[in-house]
């Protein structure tokens, strides 16, 4: 390619040596161990300078207080020190409380308000919350432009904040018109050497590439480069972020070796000038390592970068916030934080995954380092669902240690939700322009003070009484031999985890564990998992294509694929199955889309016969046959689930609610191919009673549901319960769940409508239909959502969730369990039996009665076994076998999956 010799007007060393490196002259630079080495033993330049800023703040803040205009400026400049850092959590905090200042007095501090409101703008954009900076950077653009004109620093900066955001955000065009109409005046007023200046060519450069002017991009990228290592030095940020540039061009040009050493270079300097932890460095580790592993031809081995990787992102969960890191706000934001980071990090540490499993043949440690890739799986399998489990053991805990502890936390998860919440309502008043509600920003922050004041005081409690309680609520991977140790002789953990180039299988005993690859990758398995899931009646969004051409292949009767479903199961499981041999209970732990999948429908053994044949489908030998499945999210779950097994009173007790009234034509529950699917996004999108209440009128135009009432009535004379357990039709309202005592339920089932959240927002949750009232309010409105749930106090050793989507939220189960799932564990339940898909009416009744009656028939059964047998019976129950459909199929005896200890 003719434009590469451009490279060789530059003066920099690394471009020459990229040349050479692109003509095969020079073997490619693996400086990185030394980098490695140095970034573990020296602190980076970075925490240097975070140190000072705190130094200064401190210092002001003790002689002039809070309330000094000094003060605020010290704050704002280690704001931007932080946010260098990537410590964006902490940023952000601390520029709120600077903006509200500096607006509150604006003939004093216009100038420094559009700054802050700018820095703001950006650290929102770091944080990927583009609408939120694009409100607050378009409404300093406006203040900017009106009082100093196009030609201004402060308007500059302005144009080139909202320029990166769009272009993170992928609107390309509106980037680039931001960038000339900023380039337009920059060099003049801010010099050419400016870093804002500079920044901005570097913008213009990368916009070539995404055009694919290769030419025009390795030119300015040349110069630009020369300008920075010249001007800066070349270990200035500046001049990284070209070089990183430098090598992203190089591998869309797709001459990666070039690029690798660039990444490596870049990489280096990272760590020794950021930190391991600070996301950029993040970002040129996981780069070397994927190149590294998808093109073993480059050379050098993926561990070293890797290792960076996984370092950096432990550093970064464990980051506390400044000062002696118990600042409330700042620890709140740090998790926040975290969260938004959390599928960023889950890519990471399955890279490291990757990078061991390729590696470990070499090792002088293989166990030690199987160990720690097995840490790092968990890690990569991180899901919002483990952090409810940990609170409710938290919260068991608790309690054990007194009723009064008990308490305090539980107000703490009620104090940290509302702080949340008001945390946002705070920073939306920032970006209203002329309707801002300043009375509204008064009220929100003084409720913050008063939550933050109020956690303090507790935390401070807990420190001193429960000193144990912030490591439950934040708890770390479980070691490998730990994890074995935990197990019974029967049982073993089968971990799934699709991660970006193939899929990691590992299996533990007590005895052994088995750690194999499969080369198929998340889109592989994603595609077998939405055949599956179409064919039971799950929610899945199908091509018109495919709907034709799977309808076609249903033929007359109801089929099941179990082709699929085979080839799934010798990729994910096959090649471990002799680690689980014998072993009666196992323990699932699914990611990606299998997270939507219960693995009781996939086959062992090449299917014969047809996929319609019922006696074909009785004959197949199933998953749920070879072991007793349960699910679980995580192995932190299960060990902190066993903490709390015997934690609570010995309960017995049943509740039922269910058969709420709705106006719509009666119909029965199951297998609908094909039929809309009412989410709570559309329950919501219509309401007009205020913030957080649902549609009542939706609600009631939803189908009855008798199957219901039938299934619950069966339940409550197996247990042998009185009529007074079971809340049916008009008693079936959510009052009457708040008023009920289910602290003293051991069994507890609902059965009705459950609706996705489909990830819309705060307010759209996942949750359960009751009987809307007459009259909606925020206490009742007929629809019993996900967080209302988790302010529910339960005991109880099983919930039943016998409706639709209970178990996952949207079509591929991610991010592992349902919000509502979620939300009943922080509740305090320990076993769920919940639904993927919808559950038929005869089929629901028969089976949850079933698992409940042989459990307790039996009591040598687990919990786990006794809901195999019970799906055994239902599947091998042929008189339910119709030209059209049999109870044979998974559609009917394959909906529900045991979330818990189900071994127990």
């Amino acid at each position: 390619m003719a434009w590469v010799t451009q490279i060789g007007t530059g003066r920099s060393a690394a471009l020459r040596l990229g040349l050479a490196l692109l003509l095969g002259t020079a073997s490619p630079m693996l400086a990185f161990a030394g980098a490695h080495a140095q970034a573990a033993s020296t602190p980076p330049v970075s925490n240097a300078r975070a140190e000072h800023f705190e130094g200064i703040y401190r210092e002001r803040l003790s002689s002039l207080g809070e309330a000094a205009p000094e003060t605020f400026n010290a704050m704002y400049e280690l704001a931007r020190v932080y946010r260098e850092d990537g410590r964006l959590a902490d940023a952000e905090t601390m520029l709120l409380r600077v903006l509200e200042e500096r607006e509150a007095h604006p003939a004093e501090s216009s100038v420094m308000a559009l700054q802050t409101m700018t820095e703001l703008g950006t650290v929102y954009d770091l944080q990927e919350r583009y609408r939120d900076a694009e409100i607050l950077l378009l409404r300093a653009l406006e203040i900017a432009e009106g009082e100093f004109g196009s030609a201004h620093a402060l308007t500059i900066g302005v144009q080139f904040a909202l320029a990166s955001s769009y272009g993170r955000s992928r609107r390309a065009d509106e980037a680039t018109e931001l960038l000339e109409a900023a380039l337009e005046h920059s060099e003049e007023v801010l010099g050419p050497t400016d870093t804002t200046h500079l920044a901005l060519l570097n913008s213009r450069a990368l916009a070539y590439l995404r055009e694919n002017a290769f030419d025009e991009a390795l030119t300015l990228f040349t110069q630009l480069y020369d300008i920075t290592a010249r001007e800066l030095g070349e270990n200035h940020r500046s001049t990284i972020s070209v070089l990183s540039n430098l090598a992203y061009l190089y591998r869309r040009a797709r001459h990666y070796d070039v690029s690798l050493s660039l990444t490596d270079q870049v990489m280096q300097l990272r760590a020794e000038t950021l930190g391991a932890a600070h996301p950029e460095t993040l970002a040129a580790a996981s780069m070397s390592t994927v190149m590294r592993l998808s093109l073993p031809e480059l050379g050098g081995s993926p561990l070293p970068s890797a290792e960076l990787l996984v370092t950096g992102l432990d550093q970064r969960m464990h980051q506390s916030g400044f000062a002696d890191g118990t600042a409330p706000s700042n620890r709140l934001s740090a998790e926040a934080q975290l969260q938004r980071e959390e599928g960023d990090s889950n890519i990471g540490y399955g890279l490291y995954a990757d990078a061991v499993l390729v590696t470990i043949a070499e090792a002088e440690d293989q166990r030690e380092m199987a160990s720690r890739a097995f840490s790092a799986l968990q890690n990569a399998m991180s899901s919002p669902v483990s952090g409810p489990i940990a609170q409710m053991a938290a919260t068991r805990f608790a309690d054990q240690m007194g009723e009064n502890l008990g308490n305090l936390v539980r107000e703490r998860e009620v104090l940290q939700g509302r702080w949340g919440e008001t945390t946002e309502l705070y920073a939306f008043t920032f970006g209203g322009g002329e309707d801002i509600d300043l009375a509204e920003r008064s009220t929100a922050r003084a409720a913050l003070d008063s939550i933050e004041a109020r956690i303090s005081e507790i935390d401070g409690t807990l420190r001193s009484e429960f000193p144990d309680y912030f490591a439950l609520t934040s708890p770390d991977p479980v070691a490998l031999d730990a994890a074995r140790e935990m197990l019974g002789p029967d049982e073993a953990i089968l971990m799934i985890v699709p991660t970006r180039l193939n899929t990691h299988l590992f299996v533990i005993n007590h005895d052994n564990m088995s750690w194999q690859r499969s080369d198929w990758t998340g889109e592989q398995i994603d595609a077998a998992v939405r055949r599956l899931r179409w064919d039971v009646g799950a929610t899945v969004q199908v091509t018109p294509d495919e709907n034709a051409r799977w309808t076609a292949e249903q033929g007359e009767g109801l089929s099941y694929d179990r082709g699929t479903a085979y080839q799934l199961y010798q990729q994910i499981i096959a090649p471990v199955a002799d680690t689980l041999e014998g072993r009666e209970n196992v323990f699932v732990i699914a990611g990606g889309a299998l997270s939507g999948l219960p693995f009781s429908i996939l086959v062992v053994d090449p299917p014969e016969g047809e996929d319609s044949d019922p006696e074909a489908l009785r004959a197949t030998r199933w998953f749920a046959d070879a072991h007793a499945l349960t699910h679980i999210p995580s192995v932190r779950s299960l060990e902190l689930l066993r903490q709390v097994e015997n934690g609570g009173a010995d309960i017995g007790g049943f509740a039922g609610f269910g058969d709420p009234v709705l106006q719509g034509i009666a119909q029965t529950r199951g297998i609908h191919r094909g039929a809309p699917t009412t989410s709570a996004s559309e329950i919501f999108a219509g309401a007009d009673q205020g913030e957080g209440i649902a549609n009542v009128g939706a609600l009631r135009r939803m189908s009855r549901l008798p199957g219901t009432a039938v299934e619950l009535e069966n339940m409550r004379i197996a247990l042998g319960a009185p009529e007074s357990a079971l809340w049916l039709a008009d008693s079936a309202t959510e009052t009457a769940v708040r008023q009920a005592d289910l602290s003293q339920v051991g069994i507890l089932a609902f059965a009705t409508h459950g609706l996705m959240a489909n990830e819309v927002n705060d307010i759209v949750e996942s949750g359960l239909v009751m009987t809307p009232p007459t009259t909606p309010s925020a206490e009742d409105d007929g629809y019993l959502s996900a967080s209302e749930v988790s302010a529910l106090r339960l005991n109880a050793d099983w919930v039943i969730l016998s409706a639709c989507n209970t178990a996952a939220d949207s079509e591929l189960g991610a991010p592992g369990l349902s919000g509502l799932a979620r939300a009943f564990f922080y509740a305090g339940a320990r076993n769920l039996l919940a639904s993927y898909w919808p559950v038929d009416d005869d089929v629901a009744a028969r089976l949850t009665v079933r698992t409940i009656g042989l459990r307790q028939a039996d009591a040598s059964l687990s919990r786990a076994q006794a809901f195999q047998q019970a799906m055994r019976e239902i599947r091998n129950d042929a008189s339910h076998d119709t030209a059209q459909s049999s109870w044979a199929h998974p559609a009917y005896w394959g909906p529900f999956t045991l979330i818990g200890d189900g071994a127990q």
